[in-house]
């Protein structure tokens, strides 16, 4: 029979089973400081010995790039240390050999490295993650057991309700579930990166060489004063920053003189792509490019004011507070070939990732969001030498081509 501390072990165990008259459940535990609750004896509530936070995370990113989610895990229970404990907090350290994974769901591109990932002495673990080459927004998920999510990454402190929320506390989202068999299924949180990827096409302002840079054309008939051909093209592309515009126009006589763009967006844009008619509203987009008295190329963003009452589509408007047109290194205008034509080329920029700023009044046409569209609709002004044949419309006076813009 078994004797000393054991023995004295079974026959405790045997005389609570005569008194109880049943066998209690057992417990189930994990490794790594877990533990559980049953529905068979008092709850009781699990720790976790390190959490998790993002590293230096950008949001945005090419799209077919490699980008690495990094994580540092150390032993931060934030300030809310002090509401669930009555000694003091510890002080913060790296948790070096923890285990990390990272995964991503099917299109979400691709982990390169082998997982799981260790922490390095520094509690740094990452891996190189391949984007798709599709603009779009993707997700990562980095979590292990064991593995909280720091307070700094959901705004802690968040007192606990007396009553018992498994999902508050410093330890938001690391809760057990257990069974009616008393097994306890650890819940392993889940730290999430989110990336939108962007094409950049910026470089198209770089040259004026535009059937090679633009993925959109139109051809548009003219008649101007001075000039041999019956045709100029207009050209048109998008990334995540801008969209780009080209209007190459034949030489008229040595005369550049006026390009203006006025613009319609929104409910003003029918889905039909034939021309409409509209008149523009107050505050719409007009973009102009004109030539001063030095000879010197100026471009500025405008806007549909008081004073286009009327039938001075050609002429009026007033400047916006907030510039968002921008040329590149070749200018906004330029001859490529040799001075046979005319190229006026310029970008809009996209306020909430192109660098520039949101216009206070709402000047600007509408913004899509990164891998969507937004129709609108232009008609230009170009006015190239003298005479009569010196201004066109197209397609006509208050006349509109639809477009798409996909924010790519």
């Amino acid at each position: 029979a078994p004797a000393g501390i054991a023995g004295a072990i079974i026959k405790g165990g045997r005389a609570i089973k005569k008194l109880m008259g049943f066998d209690p459940k057992p417990a189930y535990a994990l490794d790594r400081g877990a533990g559980g609750s049953t529905p068979f004896f008092s709850p009781f509530v699990w720790a976790l010995p390190g959490q998790m936070e993002k590293v230096n995370w950008d949001e945005t990113a090419a799209t077919g790039a490699t980008v690495t989610p990094t994580v540092k895990v150390t032993n931060d229970i934030d300030e809310a240390c002090a509401i669930f404990v009555t000694v003091p907090c510890p002080a913060v350290v790296p948790v070096p050999g923890a285990l990390v994974n990272f995964e991503v769901a099917a299109g979400n591109g691709t982990i390169l490295t082998t997982v799981p990932v260790m922490t390095d002495a520094d509690g740094i673990a990452s891996v190189d993650w391949l984007l798709p080459v599709v603009p779009g927004s993707y997700e990562a998920d980095a979590f292990g057991l064991g593995l909280g999510i720091a307070a700094s990454e959901l705004g802690f402190p968040n007192p606990c309700d007396p009553e018992g929320n498994p999902l508050c506390g410093p330890f938001a989202k690391h809760f057990s579930n257990p069974t009616d068999d008393g097994v306890v299924t650890l819940q392993a949180p889940r730290l999430t990166f989110e990336v939108a990827t962007c094409s950049d096409k910026s470089h198209v302002l770089d040259a004026f060489d535009i059937e090679a840079d633009y993925e959109n054309s139109q051809v548009i008939p003219i008649n101007l004063s001075g000039s041999d051909s019956d045709e100029m093209t207009l050209y048109w592309t998008t990334d995540c920053y801008n969209v780009y515009f080209a209007l190459e126009v034949p030489l008229s006589e040595g005369f550049d003189n006026t390009l203006r763009f006025v613009w319609v967006d929104g409910q003003d844009v029918p889905a039909s792509d034939a021309w409409f008619s509209a008149v523009p509203n107050l505050g719409d987009d007009m973009w102009n490019i004109f030539q001063d008295k030095q000879g010197n190329w100026n471009l500025e963003d405008w806007h549909v004011a008081e004073d286009c009452k009327g039938n001075k589509q050609s002429e009026c408007g007033a400047a916006d507070p907030v510039q968002n047109l921008i040329g590149g290194p070749a200018g906004p205008v330029g001859s490529p070939d040799g001075g046979s034509t005319t190229v006026y080329e310029f970008a809009r920029c996209f306020p909430d990732g192109g660098g520039c700023l949101t216009d206070p009044n709402g000047y600007d046409f509408a913004v899509p969001a990164i891998g969507a569209t937004e129709r609108i609709a232009f008609y230009l002004v170009i006015q190239k030498g003298n005479g009569p044949q010196a201004n066109l419309e197209y397609p006509d006076f208050r006349v509109f081509q639809p477009i798409e813009i996909v924010r790519q």
